[in-house]
């Protein structure tokens, strides 16, 4: 019987990887600023809670009123 071997796709993003990408999106003049914000929320969710973007795409955000 044959092993399946699991190959990922991409690499984890690194700390230094992150930290430049936050930087360049922060200094980044041509990014509007609510577009700016939006990506920094999203891109540290992706970061710090291992999701994927279609487990981001999914999150549906309600009122608990």
């Amino acid at each position: 019987m044959e092993t399946k071997h699991i190959k990922r796709v991409k690499k984890s993003v690194t700390v230094k990887e992150y930290k430049k990408l936050m930087s360049f999106v922060r200094g980044d003049e041509d990014i509007k600023p609510f577009s700016q914000k939006r990506f920094l929320k999203i891109f540290s969710l992706l970061y710090y809670s291992g999701l994927r973007v279609n487990e981001i795409t999914q999150i549906v955000l309600f009122d608990k009123n």
